[in-house]
């Protein structure tokens, strides 16, 4: 199976031909990095799930920082709103945006919950005291919501939208995605 990174520039070198030439160099040598900083600079994400009457639902959560592939965990109690949400309908949306306020960056994808002891105490990203606090009966009142990025939307820090439309330079981590397309 060829990696996400195998593929990455391919589908790099197709985005950057939408967008405009200004933006082109920044895309193909600085999109990943800037999304990284991204990510980095905000404390909290907003996850957005879609509710049994097909609304949107967001909430401000805390997050791991992804892995390269743009993977992110939160952690959640088995009894929420967005476990019910995730278990009737996996797509969600997980957004950051930076301290300088004009920085975003956008994963849409699919949600996968976890309660198995070894991907708990893998991708545990809370500080013990806190964890305690939040989760009295780690871990069993414990979930974790793995996030699988099928595109990645940014805009900020010199990376321009289309000047036409507004719509920000991406990433499509699955290219034969319809979210892609």
């Amino acid at each position: 199976m060829l990696s996400v990174r195998k593929l990455m520039f391919p589908l790099l070198f197709i985005t950057v031909l939408s967008v405009s030439a200004e933006a082109q160099n920044t895309h193909s040598n600085n999109f990943e990095v800037v999304a990284q900083s991204i990510i980095q600079d905000s404390v909290y994400g907003s996850l957005v799930s879609i509710d049994k009457s097909g609304y949107p639902k967001s909430r401000t959560v805390k997050f791991s920082q992804p892995n390269d592939d743009f993977v992110i965990w939160v952690a959640t109690k088995p009894n929420t709103r967005k476990v019910s949400e995730i278990n009737a309908n996996p797509k969600v949306q997980f957004h950051f945006i930076a301290d300088d306020y004009k920085s975003y960056l956008s994963i849409i994808g699919k949600a996968r919950l976890h309660s198995e002891l070894e991907t708990i105490h893998q991708h545990d990203f809370f500080e013990p005291k806190l964890r305690k606090k939040l989760w009295p009966d780690f871990p069993k009142d414990y979930v974790l919501i793995r996030i699988e990025p099928i595109r990645v939307e940014m805009l900020g820090r010199k990376i321009y939208p289309n000047r036409v439309n507004w719509k920000p330079q991406h990433l499509c981590l699955q290219s034969n995605h319809d979210v892609c397309r």
